[in-house]
């Protein structure tokens, strides 16, 4: 909104800071005829799926180029200012690192538009067997030309590029999946006469539709001055200031130009980490790499900490989550880059949503939403600590479980744990038969922390997301993934077995499964439903056997749920054998690429 103060205003300037149109496909190929070797199956450039246009290249032989055009830029405004192109193709080759671009530009009527780079001198040779996204241009690169609304709307306007087998001896295939183009724009809001305000009021609010990348987010109703304008008195003299205000919504959520709402988590190809960070006045999305999405990720992280999510015991609990550090390179802040946070010293507390996202996703996850909070800066890095919402609500001492609930069983216990702390209830796939409770608390105790352990002794796990507490029955399966040729991209999964319980007690309550020499007994400190009717699941759920599944990040980013069957073919094994590891903890090492997913498993000869 602009809202100003004003008596018979002249006139407003502002300029709205570069949105885009998100990546649009094209609608139209064609052959140039350039006397190259002609590409096939042109059409299929213009389809995000399986298929692609290819052309089989002698050695040491050029194609012709590939020409995409009829991109619906229809959003963009007829007077906006042009700010960048960005380039999005995917494509490979079939062996070798043989295949590269030898000319890379943009097109308008069938021609090179005028002054036009060619963007293959700043691009690597094409992936090797496996399709793979490469970036040309940016927000603001505009290849050298001079670029109006006009030319970008228009229907011809496009890309084509050119491949060159670079091999001396091997012919080689060429591939192109498809050709995206991506513009950014702003929007100069000029000349709006007292008139158009309604009787040349003195408190006159305008309406300027925006989707500002830099400004997204915050707190919800959070509002924040992007830029003063200002505009002159009847007399054209004196100069009035004018406040340009955008109110954010709320981090996960961004309302575009047509008022749809476009949620960050759809970030079209990408892996990772996704850090989305706010200060108390901006909203940044931060990467470990640079990474081109619905919006775009800048790779300012140096370096992260495993991200954990861990089981209080092997019979179940809260599923806590545990981040350790983060660490950005210093020039993520200060207003260095536009993209940076303007603030410097960098700021003492930080709100950050981590993500995290598998390149055949649509949607990224969410891990957590927590506070980064100031450890260390250097010339070369800023460090936070992250810290995860924690809850301080208590019960006093001397509260009978019971006389707490209104419904004394274990689904009314959580119905009262999430009224206390603000939560609402899943318990979708919690026991159909719960448990009573019968327990007196001795000390005051957080609540979180005795539901932790009731949700334990009661054969159950619980998580907290977006506001939901999940409270899930450990025996229950929630979805499947099956590994079909797992050996192919991960090692073997470690496979443990504890020394053996042979019984498991609480309190007066007994359940005795064994007597081996070696075994140990497995105490409970309180037993929350006085019988002992949870203990023999309790010591199944000790003696199962535990596998941890490593696997790349691109395969197992955003693929933990707790209580998903995992299914592989273990054929690394002295005997080859299929194994389901039902999922109970993760821990994702953006670093060095790869999650470890644990659970209980179970493994037979294939």
């Amino acid at each position: 909104m602009v809202r100003s103060d004003i008596l018979n205003s002249k006139n407003i300037v502002g300029r709205q800071e570069m949105p885009d149109t998100g990546y649009i496909i094209c609608a139209t190929t064609a052959n140039g005829e350039e006397g190259g070797k002609e590409w096939s199956s042109i059409s299929d450039a213009t389809l995000d799926n399986d298929e692609e246009a290819s052309v089989y290249l002698k050695a040491d032989s050029l194609s012709d180029y590939l020409i995409a055009t009829n991109f619906d830029f229809s959003s963009i405004p007829q007077n906006a200012n042009i700010d960048g192109v960005q380039a999005l193709v995917r494509k490979y080759s079939t062996s070798g690192n043989d295949i590269e671009d030898e000319y890379v530009y943009l097109v308008k009527n069938g021609s090179i538009i005028s002054d036009c780079e060619n963007k293959s001198v700043h691009h690597p040779d094409w992936n090797d067997g496996t399709p793979d996204n490469h970036i040309y241009g940016g927000a603001a690169d505009t290849w050298g030309c001079s670029l109006t609304a006009a030319d970008v709307k228009d229907s011809s306007f496009g890309l084509q590029i050119m491949a060159h087998n670079v091999n001396q001896d091997d012919l080689q295939y060429a591939k192109i999946c498809f050709i995206k183009l991506r513009v950014y724009w702003s929007y100069t809001v000029t000349d709006v006469e007292a008139g158009d305000f309604a009787g040349g009021s003195e408190s006159v609010e305008i309406e300027i539709r925006m989707r500002v990348e830099e400004h997204q987010g915050g707190a919800e109703n959070d509002s924040k001055v992007l830029e003063i304008y200002k505009c002159l008195d009847t007399a054209g003299t004196a100069e009035i200031p004018l406040e340009i205000i955008i109110t954010a919504p709320v981090m996960d959520t961004v309302t575009g130009d047509d008022g749809s709402v476009v949620t960050p988590e759809d970030e079209g190809d990408g892996s990772g980490l996704l850090l989305a960070v706010a200060s108390s006045t901006e909203y940044r999305m931060f990467s470990i790499t640079d990474q081109a999405l619905s919006y775009q990720w800048h790779g300012v992280i140096s370096d992260v900490d495993p991200v954990k999510l861990t089981l209080a015991t092997r019979h179940g609990g809260f599923l806590r989550v545990s981040a350790g550090q983060v660490r950005f390179v210093a020039s993520a802040f200060g207003g260095v880059e536009l993209w940076s946070i303007s603030e410097w010293p960098p700021p003492k507390e930080l709100t950050a949503i981590f993500r995290c996202k598998s390149p055949g996703q649509r949607y990224s996850t969410k891990l957590f939403e927590g506070k980064l909070y100031r450890a260390s800066l250097s010339e070369r890095e800023v460090e936070y600590d992250a810290y995860i919402s924690s809850f301080t609500e208590t019960i006093p001492a001397g509260t009978h479980l019971s006389d707490w609930v209104s419904t004394n069983n274990l689904t009314g216990f959580f119905q009262k744990v999430c009224t206390v702390l603000g939560l609402s209830l899943d318990s979708s796939k919690a026991t159909a038969d719960p448990p009573a409770l019968s327990h007196t608390l001795s000390t005051e105790r957080l609540v979180i922390d005795v539901a932790s352990e009731v949700a334990a002794f009661c054969c159950h796990v619980f998580w907290i997301e977006d506001g939901t507490l999940y409270l899930q029955d450990m025996s229950a399966a929630n979805g499947s993934l099956n590994l079909d040729n797992p050996n192919d991209y991960l090692r073997s999964p470690n496979y443990t077995d504890e020394i053996p319980v042979n019984r498991v007690v609480a309190e007066d309550h007994e359940y005795v499964g064994s007597d081996a020499p070696y075994g140990t007994d497995y105490e409970l400190s309180v037993n929350y439903t006085g019988d002992d009717s949870q203990l023999q699941t309790i010591y199944q759920l000790l003696n199962s056997q535990w596998a941890e599944i490593p696997m790349p990040a691109a395969i197992g980013c955003g693929e933990f749920v707790p209580g998903k069957k995992v299914t592989l073919l273990d054929g690394r094994l002295v005997v080859e054998s299929e194994s389901t590891v039902t999922m109970r903890s993760v821990s994702y090492d953006f670093m060095s690429q790869k999650v470890i997913i644990g659970g209980h498993c179970s493994m037979n000869p294939s």
